[in-house]
């Protein structure tokens, strides 16, 4: 996007579209680890990744559209909260059928998943809807909320694995458990 590839201008700003076709390929992949992590079968892993391919398709038709971007945006929404439902009721509950360290494990990497997920619709809503901010500030939000998500989160799940079966380490350095 720096050399000006994946750039389109719609009502004289730039909408940069090639980070919804990264966000089509890479937050499936992060989908993935979580249904790995939490033990789900590979249905509802599917399900999940349709609701996420549906968030990220609205959202991309959102900002492309002159017009009806809240309305696109608000069915993004709606396909983010099933997102939400499935992964803290269905994937969190196969998670707790595992227990212990599995469980531990899943419940830490979806709560910062989904606590990074988060800011995205917010900037969205208030870069992209509302234009509230200028456009450095569009693209500096998600290049750090995309760092954290691609880069932090996978290396939290990478450090707690080299524990080789003891109690994850991150989650217990980050909420100031005593390690037995």
């Amino acid at each position: 996007m720096t050399l000006g590839c994946g750039i389109a201008e719609v009502d004289g700003k730039h909408v940069y579209w090639l980070r919804y076709l990264d966000w089509c390929c890479t937050t499936p992949l992060m989908l993935i680890e979580l249904g790995i992590l939490a033990g789900s079968d590979k249905w509802t892993t599917a399900i999940l990744i349709v609701f996420d391919e549906l968030m990220v398709i609205t959202g991309m038709m959102a900002a492309l559209s002159p017009e009806g971007k809240w309305e696109l945006f608000m069915i993004g929404m709606v396909a983010f909260v099933l997102v939400l439902a499935k992964l803290f009721g269905n994937l969190q509950k196969k998670a707790q059928e595992l227990g212990g360290e599995p469980e531990m494990l899943f419940n830490f990497v979806a709560g910062r998943t989904m606590e990074i997920w988060c800011t995205y619709p917010a900037l969205f809503a208030l870069c992209e809807c509302a234009n509230s901010f200028p456009e450095e500030f569009e693209v500096s939000g998600y290049a750090i909320a995309d760092v954290l998500a691609k880069c932090g989160i996978p290396m939290m799940v990478w450090v707690s694995s080299l524990n080789n079966g003891k109690r994850p380490l991150l989650p217990t350095l980050l909420t100031s458990e005593v390690n037995n």
